[in-house]
């Protein structure tokens, strides 16, 4: 199944999250063929994404610059489905596809709670942390 995250700016506001990357090739493989951003603008010292209403650019960083952390928390980025449906599939993609960028398989959050959210984490290949979420009630995404 193949996902709609084409850059779009129906919705009146663009986000933008810069990133680093240690090596802009891989970057662009990963953003472009794992989670369908559109790359429009690539250059020597950054690629820049459009992935639905995000303007996404990695900037060219050399690793000894700045370390790759280990853990989720504060370092990531995030996609929220408001479709159940769309977001299983999205994963089961990603998982049978490319499989060795998850770094934490789906599971649920906050169970019985008005926040309780199902969520998935994927690790490019610079260390960047990228979570996948749905909310069993749309509403309290914020």
């Amino acid at each position: 199944m193949t996902f709609n995250f084409h850059p779009t700016i129906s919705t009146g506001l663009l986000i933008h999250v810069a990133i680093p990357s240690y090596e802009l090739d891989q970057s662009l493989t990963f953003y472009r063929d794992v989670l369908g951003a559109t790359p429009f603008r690539v250059m020597d010292d950054r690629i820049t994404f459009g992935l639905h209403n995000l303007q996404l650019v990695c900037h060219l960083t050399s690793p000894d610059d700045t370390q790759p952390s280990s853990s989720f928390y504060p370092r990531h980025f995030g996609i929220t489905f408001v479709s159940s449906t769309d977001y299983h599939h999205f994963y089961e993609s990603v998982v049978a596809h490319h499989g060795c960028f998850v770094y934490s398989e789906l599971t649920s959050r906050f169970s019985g709670r008005p926040d309780e959210h199902m969520t998935f984490i994927l690790k490019d290949p610079s260390g960047n942390f990228v979570e996948f979420k749905h909310y069993a009630q749309a509403n309290s995404s914020f």
